[in-house]
C-alpha cells in the first residue's frame, strides 16, 4: 500500500494579515442550486484518477445561476462535502452547493419531487445546455419527453414506480434506501396492543410484492407504507414489549408441516 499523500488542492489565502494581528478570513458563502450532469461512481469512469483514486464521489453539476448555456465538457466538478456518510446523486437530481476556498462541495441530492427512488428534474440539462439564453422559461421540453423513460438517470439504474416510503411513528428515526429497504429506529408504538413506547430496531431488504396496492394509505406514489415481516423480502426485527403480527402461525406452520 503507497504512504504517498497527494494533496490535490492548494489551500492559499487560508489566513489573512491585517497590521500586528492574525485572523481568519470569514466569508459569506452563498448556496448555489445545481443539476447533477455527471457522477465519478468508481475506476471505470473516464474521468477517475489513475494516480490515487482520490475523486470517485465527484459530480459534474450544472450551477443555475452561474453556468446554464454552458456544454457537459466545460461544467465544473463538485466533491462531497462529508465523506464518512453520504449518498451518490443520479443524474439530474438537485444538488445545494458551497463554495470553499475555492472549490466547490455538494450536500445530499434535494428532494424537490419527494420521491424515494428519484428525484430527477427530468432532461433539464440537456433542455439548458441547447439554448442560448438564460431565459428560465424555455428550459423544459414538451410534455411526452418529460418522462422517467426519456431520461437517463446513470449507466443502469431504472426507477421502480412501485417503491413506497414507510409511515413514521413520532420520535422514530428513518433510513431508506432507493430499492425498498430500510432500517427503523422506531418504538411499539406500530403496536396497538402496545401500552408504552419500547425500543425496536427494524432491518427490511426489500419491500414486500404488491403491498403498494393493499396497505398503502393513499393510491398514490406518496402512498405511506408499513414494514410486514411476513411480506418484504427478507427482515430483522429487534423488539421489545411488542407482538409481532402472524410471524408465530408461519413458524408453526412451517415446523409441522
Amino acid at each position: 500500500m503507497s504512504d504517498k499523500v497527494f494533496y490535490r488542492r492548494q489551500q492559499t489565502g487560508i489566513l489573512s494579515v491585517s497590521g500586528d494581528n492574525n485572523y481568519v478570513r470569514s466569508d459569506l458563502h452563498k448556496i448555489y442550486e445545481g443539476i447533477v450532469v455527471d457522477v465519478i461512481l468508481d475506476h471505470k469512469h473516464p474521468q477517475y484518477s489513475r494516480v490515487d483514486g482520490y475523486n470517485v464521489g465527484a459530480i459534474k453539476v450544472r450551477i443555475l445561476d452561474v453556468n446554464q448555456t454552458l456544454t457537459s465538457e466545460k461544467l465544473p466538478w463538485a466533491d462531497p462535502i462529508d465523506t464518512s456518510f453520504y449518498e451518490m446523486p443520479l443524474k439530474g437530481e438537485m444538488v445545494a452547493l458551497y463554495k470553499i476556498r475555492g472549490n466547490f462541495f455538494y450536500t445530499t441530492k434535494v428532494p424537490t419531487a419527494r420521491r424515494i427512488q428519484e428525484n430527477g428534474w427530468l432532461n433539464l440539462n440537456e433542455a439548458l445546455e441547447n439554448r442560448s439564453t438564460n431565459t428560465i422559461s424555455n428550459a423544459t421540453r414538451s410534455g411526452e419527453d418529460l418522462t422517467p423513460e426519456g431520461h437517463k438517470f446513470g449507466n443502469y439504474f431504472k426507477p421502480d414506480s412501485r417503491v413506497r416510503q414507510l409511515k413514521h411513528y413520532e420520535g422514530d428515526t428513518l433510513l431508506q434506501g432507493r430499492m425498498g429497504h430500510s432500517i427503523r429506529f422506531g418504538s411499539s408504538a406500530m403496536d396497538p396492543s402496545s401500552d408504552g413506547l419500547a425500543p425496536n430496531i427494524l432491518l427490511r431488504t426489500g419491500q414486500g410484492k404488491d403491498i403498494e396496492n393493499d396497505e398503502i394509505s393513499i393510491d398514490s406514489v406518496f402512498g405511506l407504507i408499513l414494514e410486514d415481516i411476513n411480506k418484504d423480502a427478507s427482515s430483522i426485527w429487534m423488539v421489545s414489549d411488542q407482538n409481532i403480527r402472524n410471524i408465530l402461525v408461519y413458524i408453526t406452520q412451517f415446523l409441522f408441516a
